[in-house]
């Protein structure tokens, strides 16, 4: 119903601006076969089915704009149906243009999705989950140099847990939390190509003090630094690195404050007009869902060859790898390494792709492997 709401006051809005709200309409389809539908040691290969469909209305002028969407993603299994997920999501996003300077965005999301989950066979589980997260940002230029501050709230409100055959009451199955987030980044040119970029951002994640010790859910605080440059040469090749530190400080009592390095680069090497690498590296903390109930210490990179044998062709293949750990527990909790193969044939309004992956999983959990073999078609009107 609260959906609904929004959904209908967003169209309103829209409506009554001055601009036609134009409709927009993205349908991504993805059928295929999988070794390992459970992701978990075994022999699991089930058929798939993945979809996803937005329907958007965008309106407004160069001083306002408003996007809103509401968005309907569900993945089916043939044989594990239970494993069968869904979800729904409700977007608005304005913008503001307070001067020829200085622009204020927006962003209100609802989210609800079931999840579910084979317990084991004939027996599965199915979790309803409400979430909702409200977002600002401010961006003005002061001289050369382009200032943003960020400020954002998010909450988590996980339902009830059914388990099929009423084994058990249905409860509750993890935390619910409360986030608030606020930033500050900066970016300079110092020529043509290149830019000094800085950021400093605060996370503050609260949970309720009855939810603590009955999902192993902790409170804290995280500050992240970060400085660094991009380099662009216009011509397809560009390069972006950060670096510097993840605080987190404990909201309860008896936990130590930790300190890890953080570090985010990005590259993509244009060769020629058909061909290019790319590659990517992410190393810091993660607060969003844990494996330990407090902080992960998150290791994960990717690199890649793009071909562009002709027109509307590209061939990307690349490795990747991810690495999950325990920052308080100093434990290595999860490895993943794989690669990935997509052949896309793109056309104005549509797209269609074969796709070849395969990863293998090690770590505290028995060991498992997974090939994934998948055709996507999206479409956009």
């Amino acid at each position: 119903m609260i959906a609904l709401r929004l959904t209908f006051f967003a169209c309103a809005v829209i409506a009554a601006m001055p601009a036609l709200a134009q409709p927009q309409i993205t349908s991504v389809i993805e059928t295929g076969w999988t070794s390992n539908a459970l992701g978990s040691a075994g022999q699991n290969d089930d058929a798939y089915l993945t979809q996803s469909h937005t329907i958007a209305l965008v309106g407004g002028d160069e001083t306002i704009a408003l996007r809103a969407a509401i968005t309907f993603e569900d993945t089916r299994y043939l044989a594990f149906y239970r494993e069968n997920d869904f979800q729904a999501r409700i977007e608005i996003t304005p913008e503001i243009a307070l001067s020829d300077t200085a622009r204020l965005r927006g962003r209100f999301a609802l989210l609800y999705g079931e999840d579910g989950t084979q317990l084991a066979p004939g027996l599965g589980a199915r979790e309803q989950t409400l979430a909702g997260s409200a977002a600002l940002r401010y961006e003005t230029r002061v001289g050369d140099g382009m200032w943003g501050l960020d400020l954002g709230y998010e909450a988590g409100r996980p339902h009830l847990t059914h388990i099929e055959a009423d084994l058990v009451p249905p409860a509750r199955a993890s935390a619910r939390t409360d986030g608030v987030t606020a930033g500050i980044d900066f970016a300079f040119p110092l020529s043509e190509t290149m830019a000094l970029l800085a950021a400093a951002q605060w996370q503050s994640l609260a949970v309720p003090p009855d939810n603590q010790a009955q999902f192993g859910r902790l409170p804290l605080h995280h500050l992240r630094l970060a400085a660094g440059g991009e380099i662009a040469d216009g011509a397809g090749s560009a390069f972006t690195l950060r670096g510097g530190v993840d605080a987190l400080f404990p909201a309860i009592d008896g936990l130590d404050t930790f300190w890890r390095a953080y570090g985010e680069a990005q590259v993509r090497i244009a060769i020629s007009p058909h061909l290019a690498l790319r590659g990517s590296l992410l190393m810091g903390a993660d607060i969003v869902d844990p494996a330990d109930g407090y902080a992960d210490a998150l290791v994960s990179g990717r690199a890649g060859l793009i071909v562009t044998p002709a027109e509307g062709w590209e061939l990307d293949f690349g490795p990747f790898a991810k690495t999950r750990g325990s920052i308080a527990l100093a434990t290595s909790i999860e490895r993943q390494l794989g690669f990935e193969v997509a052949l896309t044939r793109s056309w104005a309004r549509y797209s269609l792709a074969a796709r070849l992956s395969h990863s293998a999983v090690t770590g505290l959990n028995p060991s498992y492997e997974e090939t994934r073999l998948g055709l996507r078609v999206a479409v956009s009107l």
